[in-house]
């Protein structure tokens, strides 16, 4: 049989206080193991008697109670009989001396321990003496056994310390061998009730586990493997007492032999082919029942039987299954199957002695026990015996070990013969004489106490505690030091107390690394010392100090203040001591303790603000509204701060919190040099980076500041003398590199504007009474007065358009800066009247640093007892010179009253058609109907328009009236008598409509743009729109052309239709742009006639301008483009001065070529045709001037008075 035992798992009992991993909790009563466990504890005497002591240990460390299956017994078809604690020969102890590991294993106090059996082995004490009921009791060990005897549950508890070898693993585990053992005794029985009636080469009962196997001693096989009847065979049958077996028929006759073999792996059944033998391994006993289950013969007949024992195979042979079990030379065919003599596999069995028998009768009574009496057995010299006066339901059992020798004696299989009369079998019985034994001392563990740490509060310490230590600061604590002194938390646990010593702050004992820190301990662990290296040398700063090593009571010191990380405010620096409790047996356990030590960390304090003020610089005015005194303060000295308890270190500036770059006006940058020592702070002045302040240190260490203004400073506009403040920054750096923050105020006060010589006209009188200027109204006239004023240090670096000393007075800053000009003119109305001004401005020109120069205007209307305005203007310069502190005025355009009668398209009276509705491509404006009665006479003035426009296939061309095309592209200029005249107009094929409004004179839209051409007639009646009238029967002597929208670069051609009543030319004209006149440009008489703003332009074409001498032609048609558009040819290079004197163009020499193609693009708003003009008066005019600084500060406004008559 195969009974087996088997340890499920594991089982600890840790020794440390309180409940760990396995432990079961109990009390100081043993309350918590089982009552029978319990009971037997609590009621042991004399010396083994548990003491309140040993109580208090176990309820301290508990107890370990298994699962009920931690021992399970698989009997495999055997009845199991006892289940208890034997050694590893199944025998009870009797003071068994405890190994573990070869050493002897003992308690804490150094006594061997010793194993004693109880309880019919279900409890083990452990005790310190050999001797039965001596010593101490030091564990003791329950079998809680089911009661099938199949599993069990162990419970272990402990009463002393018990000393672990591993002095290095304070949870060092120790078993208690393989010397505690479980063991099991039990039977098995196989019987032939299962198995089917019939013949069969072999049969099998019992399990796969434990089985046995039956078959006849010559069995024959076939060539397939099947049974051939020739052989034995085993006869199976359901007769006699349960089924029986026996061999070639129901019984067993005298001289058959059955081979009974104990196995494993054999499936039970009846099988007639070898090849279904499989079994695995066989099963080795000590004895076994043979059943005769009944006999036949006559009255009297001794029914005997002989039995063999034998170790199948041999001790080594593999079990001998399939076709090995019949012939060992297979796979051979054919004459060795068989049981031959020579080639059986049970010929290598070996025989095994019985040397015990006992039988028994039907009853159970004993018939015959060979080791009492025997009358009944023959022991053969084989080792075979013989059993005789056998009957129905006789049991013979036989034994092979002799308990006379050390050795075991088993065998695996016998041999059954009928040796007189019939039987047949029912059963075999094995009484499992072997104890089956399994170690579990193995895998119940005593795990060891060791001592344990806890943790401690951490230590604080502080530099600000030191000499010379800064209080408070970022991330500073409170208290600067706490817990110096106490004691390193640690538990000696069950084991007992040993000592508690310093083991360092896992610190190198060594180093060069500027800031690295390195320890020493002394060698009796009772004194660390931490250093730091600072400047290449070590320091000693911080000491712990143990005074009592069992207590480990320690002190922390700070000696010196530690060099902690830069930068990070009051950070601390770390250290984990580490410390080692080591309890009575050796056992440690490693603890540690935090010291946090906090930095120091430099300070700053406010520092008594810069004053610095523009009126201190060169030309800087003193004084005014707001103005601070003294101009500066405390441009020198240190900046305040304490580097603290780390030492010193630096003071260097970081800047003012201003960008580095910049390019809108007016913002601040600054700059700051590597060094630190150096801010230089810049304002954008006229788009250029100008140094205005500077801050300089001269000693890094103790901060010693010089400030410094460099250039003035524009200030924000109109807040008199208002300050601009800078912050500047400054760093604090200690030793150990922490940093504080500082800042030093400056604060730059404005300087303002003065006058310094009011207005006055009469220059020499010098009363600055402001008596007005006079001015003879004469063309180029000139007038001097004083008027001073200093700008102050704020002065602008380049004068422009909106750089200027001037206020702009009318806010527009399209129309450039404008003086005020206000006033009105006498003399033309009566006395005491006067007129008003229609407009007037006064705009810069031009400015420096010395002067400036404005060109004035004023608009009147120079006939007011004609209804409307009849528009003139005078003007001329004002020029400052801001030197002298004077000004000059000058008369350009006289003051004159007058009429001429100038025909405008702005002002026509109707027009064919009335809208542009449709694109007209003639339209007829009238400018004076034709309203005389006499229809012979025609009075009128009307204009015609018409447009032509470039196409791809329509270029433009000469032709002699305008119209149609021809190949002809170069104008022929018409030079006069007696060179034959020329009459060359522009057309082309390609009509388009045209826009002539009362603002707009234009081709196919409003303006005049690239490959347009506008045509204009002029007629003395209506010719009307049908059709295209080419013959003027109008003229005019003068032709003025406003212009909006003129910039620097527009020019234009006009082609002049001529008549001198007899003969009819053309002239071509080029206004280049200068000739055209802008705002405060226009001449008299036009200008009463045209008024021009900021962006107009008027062009002004005179008699004297296409005349040469001796000619007297005038206009009657012209021809309007903004560039030559193709045509090539020479024309006249207009003079833009109007009047006889100098005003006069070339006609017919100095010509230039037409002007190339381009983009211009003209509007014309207004057209005017001249006739006639008269002269006029006095003028009182009011010049407001006020002045700003650079950074807009003004003075008020000042007025010159000026008289024009």
């Amino acid at each position: 049989m195969t009974t087996t035992i088997d340890i499920n798992g594991t089982l600890t009992l840790d020794q440390s206080s309180g409940s760990q991993g396995d432990d079961t909790a109990i009390t100081s009563d043993l309350t918590g193991l089982s009552t029978t466990f319990k009971d037997f504890l609590n009621g042991l005497t004399g010396d083994l008697q548990l003491s309140a002591g040993q109580l208090s240990f176990a309820d301290d460390v508990e107890a370990a109670v298994s699962g009920a299956g931690f021992v399970t017994v698989n009997p495999d078809g055997a009845t199991i009989s006892k289940l208890f604690f034997s050694d590893s020969s199944g025998n009870a102890f009797d003071g068994d001396q405890v190994i573990y590991n070869g050493s002897p294993l003992q308690t804490i106090n150094g006594e061997n321990i010793y194993f004693h059996s109880y309880a019919n082995g279900t409890i083990v004490l452990a005790t310190t003496s050999a001797t039965e009921g001596a010593g101490d009791v030091v564990a003791a060990f329950y079998l809680n056994v089911a009661g099938d005897n199949l599993s069990a549950s162990i419970e272990m508890v402990t009463f002393e310390a018990i000393a672990h070898p591993d002095s290095t693993n304070s949870n060092d585990s120790i078993d208690w061998t393989n010397l505690l053992n479980v063991s099991s005794t039990g039977s098995l029985s196989f019987n032939f009730d299962g198995l089917a009636s019939g013949n069969n080469l072999f049969v099998a009962v019992g399990t796969s586990g434990a089985g046995m196997v039956v078959s006849g001693i010559h069995p024959v096989i076939q060539a397939d493997g099947t049974l051939d009847n020739s052989g034995d065979n085993i006869k199976t049958s359901q007769g006699g007492i349960g089924a029986t077996i026996g061999v070639n028929n129901q019984m067993f006759d005298p001289g058959e032999t059955a081979v009974f073999s104990f196995v494993k792996g054999q499936a039970p059944g009846t099988y007639n082919d070898i090849d279904n033998m499989s079994y695995t391994d066989f099963i080795d006993v000590t004895d076994a029942t043979l059943f005769i289950s009944q006999t036949e013969g006559s009255p009297g007949t001794n029914f005997t039987v002989k039995i063999g024992a034998f170790s199948a195979g041999g001790a080594s042979t593999n079990p001998e299954s399939g076709r090995s079990y019949i012939d060992n030379d297979l796979p051979d065919a054919g004459p060795d199957l068989g049981n031959d003599a020579g080639d059986s596999a049970l010929l290598d069995d070996t025989a095994v002695d019985i040397v015990r028998v006992v039988i028994k009768d039907g009853n159970g009574q004993l018939v015959t026990d060979t080791t009492v009496t025997n009358s009944f057995v023959t022991f053969n010299a084989d080792g075979t015996i013989t059993a005789q006066h056998l009957n129905d339901a006789y049991t013979v059992q036989w034994f092979t070990d002799d308990t006379g020798t050390q050795a075991l004696e088993t065998f695996n299989r016998f041999q059954a013969t009928a040796v007189v009369g019939k039987f047949d079998v029912g059963r075999v019985d094995l009484s499992q004489g072997v104890t089956v034994t399994e170690s579990v001392g193995d895998k119940l563990a005593t795990n060891d106490d060791g001592p344990t740490v806890s943790a401690n509060t951490a230590v604080q310490l502080d530099d600000d505690a030191l000499t010379g230590g800064n209080p408070g600061g970022t991330g500073d604590v409170n208290p600067d030091t706490a817990n110096t002194t106490g004691t390193l938390a640690h538990s000696y646990g069950t084991d007992g107390a040993g000592s508690t010593l310093l083991t360092g702050a896992g610190l190198p004992t060594s180093s060069t690394t500027e800031g690295a820190f390195i320890q020493t301990v002394n060698g009796a662990g009772t004194l660390l010392t931490i250093s730091q290296i600072q400047n290449g040398v070590a320091v000693a700063v911080v000491s712990v100090s143990l005074s009592n090593t069992t207590a480990g009571a320690y002190t922390v010191t700070q000696l010196h203040a530690i060099d902690h990380a830069a930068g990070l405010d009051e950070n601390n620096v770390s250290f984990t001591v580490g410390y080692t409790t080591t309890d009575h047996d050796g056992d440690t356990a490693a603890g540690s303790l935090a010291i946090n030590v906090n930095d120091d960390t430099p300070t700053v304090s406010a520092n008594t603000a810069v004053q610095l003020d523009d009126d201190a610089l060169t030309g800087g005015n003193p004084g005014g509204t707001g103005d601070v005194n003294p101009d500066t303060a405390n441009t020198t000295g240190t900046l305040a701060h304490s580097y603290g308890a780390d030492g010193a270190g630096s003071t260097l500036l970081t800047g003012a919190g201003l960008p580095t770059s910049s390019t809108t006006e007016g913002a601040f940058i600054q700059t700051v040099n590597g060094a630190g020592t150096l801010l230089t702070i810049s304002q954008i002045q006229n788009g250029v980076a100008v140094a205005v302040v500077s801050v300089s240190l001269s000693n890094t260490t103790a901060g010693a500041y010089t400030v410094t203004q460099l250039h003035a400073i524009d200030h924000a506009a109109g807040l008199d003398e208002n300050n601009v403040s800078f912050t500047v920054g400054y760093t604090t750096t200690d030793h150990d590199g922490d940093t504080a923050a500082g800042s030093l105020a400056i604060n730059v006060n404005d300087d303002t504007p003065t006058i310094t010589k009011p207005f006055d006209g009469d220059q020499s009188a010098g009363n600055g009474t402001g008596t007005h200027e006079t001015l003879i109204n004469i063309a180029g006239q000139q007038a001097t007065g004083d008027f001073g004023y200093s700008i102050g240090s704020d002065r602008f670096a380049v004068y422009d358009a909106t750089h200027s000393d001037f206020v702009d007075q009318d806010g527009d800053p399209s129309n450039g800066i404008q003086l005020s000009l206000t006033g009105n003119l006498t003399g033309l109305v009566p006395a005491p009247g006067t007129t008003p001004l229609i407009s007037s401005y006064a705009t810069l020109q031009s400015e420096s640093a010395t002067s400036a120069t404005f060109n004035w205007q004023i608009s009147y209307d120079s006939d007011p007892n004609t209804a409307g305005d009849q528009t003139a203007t005078a003007g001329g310069t004002l020029v400052f010179n801001k030197a002298a502190g004077t000004y000059t005025i000058t008369l350009n355009d006289a003051a004159d009253g007058f009429s001429f009668d100038v025909l405008h398209t702005a002002e026509l009276v109707a027009k064919q058609p009335t809208s542009n509705t449709g694109h007209p491509p003639i339209v007829l404006e009238t400018l004076v109907a034709d309203d005389n009665p006499d229809p012979q006479v025609n009075d009128g003035f009307y204009v015609q328009f018409t447009g032509n426009l470039i196409d791809k296939t329509h270029p433009f061309s000469l032709t002699s009236n305008g119209e149609g095309s021809s190949t002809d592209t170069s104008f022929n200029f018409d030079q006069g008598q007696p060179t034959p005249l020329t009459h060359d107009m522009i057309s082309n094929s390609n009509e388009t409509w045209v826009s002539a409004t009362q603002s707009t004179n234009g081709v196919a839209g409003d303006t005049i743009q690239k490959g347009e051409l506008l045509t204009l007639r002029f007629f003395d009646s209506n010719v009307g729109i049908q059709s295209e009238a080419t013959d003027p029967t109008a003229t005019a002597s003068a032709v003025a052309m406003k212009f909006d929208g003129i910039g620097s670069s527009e020019d234009l051609m006009l082609i002049l239709d001529l008549t001198d009543g007899t003969h009819e030319i053309t002239r071509a004209i080029y206004v280049s742009n200068s000739d055209i006149y802008r705002m405060g440009q226009v001449p008299s008489p036009y200008n009463g006639e045209f008024t021009l703003d900021n962006n107009d332009g008027l062009v002004i074409i005179e008699q004297n301008d296409y005349n040469a001498a001796g000619e007297h032609y005038v206009i009657q048609g012209i021809q309007i483009m903004q560039s030559g558009n193709g045509i090539t040819g020479q024309a006249i290079d207009l003079n833009g001065t109007t009047g006889t004197s100098s005003g006069g163009s070339s006609a017919t020499t100095n010509l230039v070529a037409f002007d190339p193609v381009d983009n211009d693009v003209l509007k014309i708003t207004d057209i005017g045709f001249v006739s006639t003009q008269t002269t006029t008066p006095d003028a009182h005019l009011d010049f407001g001037v006020q002045v700003a600084d650079a950074d807009g500060d003004t003075t008020t406004v000042q007025h010159i008075l000026v008289d024009i008559a």
